[in-house]
C-alpha cells in the first residue's frame, strides 16, 4: 500500500482487545506512532508488530494530555487521530487517500463515525445514529493542541477549512463494553472537566449548570430520539445529562481551589 504523509498517534493503556486491527488499518500513514501509558496485556507486542515508533509514557487520566505532549514530536503535517476502539474501514482509506491526493487545503476532515456499546450499535442518544463525525486529520500548522478533556484543540485562525468527507461507510468505536467501563471512564473524566471549562472561559452558575443539564437531556430523548429506543438509550439520556450535572459541579470546584 503507498504511503502519505501523516502521522497517525495512537494513545495506549491496555487495549489488547481491538488494537490489532486498529493498526493494521493505520500502515497507509508514513508515520505511525503507539504511545504506551504503562500496558500490561498484549498491547505492547501487538504495537510492535505495526509501529515505526512506540512511545512509553507515564500513566495519564486524559488523552488529550497526550497528545499535547507527542504531537509535537511527530514528523508530518497531517495529524491522524483515532483511539484504540476505533477501526478505519479500507473504504474509507481509499477515499481519504483519494482526497488528499487533490486537495491540500484544509485544516480538518471529518468522516462518519458510529458508537458501539456492549456489542451493539447506539440509536438516539448524544452518541447515537448514523450522523455522528469524527475529526480524523488535522493540519498541525493550523492547530493548536491543548491538556484539556473533550477541549484538546484549537484553530489557530478564525474560519478554519473543515472537509466533511462524503462516505458511505465510518468508522466502528467500540466505545463501552460494560456498564462498569462506562462509569468509570466518566467518572475519570468528571475530574478533568472543571479546569477544561475554566480553560475554555467557562465560569460556574447554578442556573447554567440546571438549563444545561435539562437541555441535553431533551436533546438526547426528544431531537435524537432516545425515548423511542428502549431502556438502553433512555438510560444514556439520563447519563449524560447527569454528566453534564457533575461537570458543572466539578468547575465549581475548580474556581473554589483556585481562589
Amino acid at each position: 500500500m503507498d504511503k502519505v504523509l501523516i502521522s497517525a498517534l495512537v494513545v495506549v493503556y491496555n487495549e489488547e482487545q481491538y488494537l490489532d486491527e486498529c493498526l493494521k488499518h493505520l500502515l497507509f500513514c508514513d508515520e505511525l506512532i503507539v504511545a504506551d501509558l504503562g500496558s500490561r496485556d498484549k498491547s505492547l507486542q501487538i504495537a510492535a508488530q505495526y509501529a515505526t515508533k512506540i512511545i512509553n509514557l507515564p500513566f495519564m487520566d486524559l488523552v488529550e494530555e497526550v497528545h499535547y505532549r507527542v504531537i509535537p514530536l511527530l514528523r508530518n503535517n497531517l495529524i491522524l487521530i483515532i483511539d484504540p476502539d476505533e477501526i478505519l474501514p479500507n473504504e474509507m482509506i481509499f477515499e481519504i487517500k483519494d482526497f488528499l491526493s487533490k486537495n491540500n487545503e484544509f485544516d480538518e476532515i471529518s468522516v462518519p463515525w458510529r458508537f458501539i456499546f456492549k456489542n451493539k450499535f447506539l440509536k438516539g442518544t448524544v452518541w447515537g445514529g448514523n450522523d455522528k463525525r469524527k475529526r480524523i486529520i488535522l493540519s498541525r500548522r493550523n492547530v493548536t493542541f491543548l491538556p484539556y478533556v473533550h477541549r484538546g484543540i484549537k484553530y489557530n485562525k478564525e474560519n478554519p477549512i473543515i472537509i466533511k468527507l462524503p462516505s458511505k461507510h465510518f468508522i466502528k468505536h467500540y466505545w463501552s463494553d460494560s456498564y462498569q467501563q462506562l462509569f468509570a471512564k466518566h467518572i475519570r473524566y468528571i475530574k478533568k472537566e472543571g479546569k477544561s471549562r475554566y480553560g475554555n472561559s467557562e465560569r460556574y452558575s447554578l442556573s447554567k449548570k440546571v438549563k444545561e443539564s435539562l437541555v441535553v437531556l431533551y436533546e438526547g430523548l426528544i431531537k435524537m430520539k432516545g425515548i423511542l429506543y428502549g431502556p438502553r438509550e433512555i438510560f444514556l439520556c439520563l447519563f449524560y445529562s447527569w454528566y453534564v450535572w457533575q461537570s458543572n459541579n466539578s468547575l465549581r470546584h475548580y474556581e473554589k481551589r483556585i481562589e
